[in-house]
């Protein structure tokens, strides 16, 4: 059974890894125009995410602490659709702003798909 301090200790150093992945992917990615970076750490985030979820479901066997560390730890604070809006609504025009969201949107329903598909694909694989 996992405790609570040990699950509390696994998404906090997760945490402290996807938001320095985060962070650092903005430092290198910055544009003045446009938030190119968010749109990069949503999408494989979201990618990530799923690919993740299928892998940890597929492959019974996988620690519960692994689990919490990546997907609520380091994906948890790598991405945030938070910082998708505050960007859109404080940077961009309002047709840049719409453009920005769905191809944030549709391109996260794609790599849901992606991410499904190539994480069964792995799975069944190895």
């Amino acid at each position: 059974m996992v405790k609570y301090w040990q699950r509390f200790s696994a998404v906090a150093v997760g945490g402290f890894i996807g938001g320095a992945m985060r962070e650092s992917l903005e430092l290198l990615l910055q544009a003045p125009n446009f938030p190119f970076a968010t749109l990069l750490i949503n999408l494989t985030g979201t990618f990530l995410a799923v690919f993740c979820t299928v892998w940890f479901t597929e492959k019974r066997h996988v620690n519960q602490l692994l689990t919490d560390f990546i997907s609520v730890g380091i994906l948890g604070a790598y991405t945030t659709y938070a910082t998708l809006i505050t960007e859109t609504s404080t940077k961009l025009a309002p047709i840049s702003g719409m453009v920005y969201i769905a191809v944030s949107i549709l391109g996260s329903v794609g790599m849901v798909y992606l991410g499904r598909w190539l994480a069964r694909k792995v799975v069944h694989e190895v």
